[in-house]
């Protein structure tokens, strides 16, 4: 078999397969901010939730406690004040 010059001298291989840098065990030495970051999203929202649900219970106590000073406010003026 002869070999015919066509001009192209690049030899036409498959990509390799690309090597890891890092093997699995170094992964949460080489990014720990990643972890961290997550658990720390996760804690903020957990307080800002917990944050919310108690202003909430503080204004339905704020709520409840007018509807009740109004009520014996009212029930005082109808039924005591005219005797």
């Amino acid at each position: 078999m002869k070999y015919v010059a066509t001009g192209d001298t690049s030899v036409q291989r498959p990509n390799p397969p690309r090597q890891r840098t890092q093997s699995p065990s170094d992964d949460s030495a080489a990014e720990p901010g990643i972890h961290t970051r997550t658990a720390v999203v996760i804690a903020v929202t957990a307080a800002a939730a917990a944050v919310v649900a108690a202003a909430a219970v503080v204004v339905v106590v704020v709520v409840v406690v007018v509807v009740v000073v109004v009520v014996v406010v009212v029930v005082a003026v109808v039924v005591i004040v005219p005797y």
